[in-house]
């Protein structure tokens, strides 16, 4: 989840990223009914990644229908969604599983934070917290009238599998940087070595293994409960 105050590329950053990516499904805002069209898709693999470029909007409605989208939230990243509201929870049902990545504001996380806490929300995403440390380069690119590229991942393996092999020693690095997570023991640690092993497949891949320690680096203060800085 990346969290950050308005105007600081939320959205952006999190378009670029499933930018390339055919089973990548980006929305705005979702509800049960459009959930259930789509739930087939996660289940057969045509979709595996689910990005909400406002997460905050599932909210702007009646409680009971964000509290429905938040329970298939948690269901997707953990154990999986299976039967809809309106289902038999008799009837053998293949579970959906799918990567969510979202943005919101920080008014947002404040707002619910502790609900979420309660819930176990929290705890299954990572939080990354950041602002823009040089906004005068936003007024410079509109005054160029161009566009700010923050690129896009396209590379994955033909078979589309990668294996987490994580060595010791990293492990403990990855332990220590997320040590203010509220997943620390739980889901997001898993998710952080998952996210590894694909910078690790993709970076040795391209001949810069180093580049991996670079990019955790950068990451790490955004993890912390001070959070990180950007620099366009």
């Amino acid at each position: 989840m990346l969290v950050a105050y308005p105007g600081s590329f939320k959205s952006t950053i999190l378009a670029s990223a499933l930018a390339g990516h055919s089973d990548a499904m980006k929305t705005s805002d979702l509800n049960v009914q459009q959930w259930i069209k789509v739930r087939d898709d996660f289940v057969t693999g045509r979709f595996s990644c689910l990005g909400f470029t406002d997460f905050e909007k599932i909210y702007q409605r009646h409680s009971s229908t964000a509290g429905h989208v938040e329970g298939i939230v948690k269901g997707l990243v953990a154990e999986g969604y299976g039967t809809s509201p309106s289902g038999d929870t008799r009837m053998p049902t293949i579970p959906a599983y799918a990567l969510v990545i979202g943005a919101m504001t920080n008014s947002c996380m404040e707002e619910r934070y502790d609900a979420w806490q309660k819930s176990g929300f929290l705890r299954r995403f990572l939080w990354l917290t950041f602002s823009v440390q040089n906004q005068n380069k936003i007024s410079e690119a509109i005054e160029r009238w161009e566009k700010i590229d923050f690129g896009k991942i396209s590379v994955r393996p033909a078979n589309r599998q990668i294996k987490v092999e994580i060595t010791k020693e990293r492990a403990k690095y990855l332990h220590d940087m997320m040590k203010e997570q509220p997943g620390l023991n739980g889901t997001a640690y898993v998710l952080i070595k998952k996210i590894v092993a694909v910078l690790e497949w993709k970076h040795n891949y391209n001949g810069g293994g180093k580049r991996v320690m670079e990019i955790l680096e950068d990451i790490r203060p955004a993890l912390s409960q001070k959070g990180g800085r950007i620099i366009l």
